[in-house]
């Protein structure tokens, strides 16, 4: 069963069973990881900051995301770091490194950032 971090918790609680990633390679376990860690930035609860109201994965492989992100506020934290303005709204061409690792019976994510 996978579990989703709530928006107040960090990205190594989003994680998924090794039964569930069973045929998955590490690529596609890291998309399904940080799909639910943007998906629990889309909730009314979340601040207006940090809040999304969608979001696109554009690209992975082990250790590297690229992804697109449409913040609820246009003042929102989801500027910083890499990316840059899009069509309506979007911010386009964001990228982080982001480590999957297995812990026990499941898999986990750790944000390491934009750059070393």
């Amino acid at each position: 069963m996978r579990r989703m971090a709530s928006f107040l918790s960090d990205d190594s609680q989003v994680t998924m069973t090794v039964s569930e990633a069973e045929s998955m390679s590490e690529a596609q376990i890291l998309t399904e990881l940080f799909s639910d860690y943007l998906q629990s930035h889309i909730d009314a609860s979340v601040p207006d900051s940090c809040r999304l109201k969608e979001f696109r994965i554009e690209g992975a492989e082990p250790g590297s995301i690229w992804f697109s992100v449409l913040p609820d506020s246009p003042s929102s934290n989801w500027w910083a770091g890499n990316g840059g303005p899009g069509e309506s709204g979007w911010i386009v061409d964001k990228f982080l490194f982001v480590k999957t690792e297995r812990r026990g019976d499941d898999y986990a994510m750790e944000i390491w950032g934009t750059g070393p």
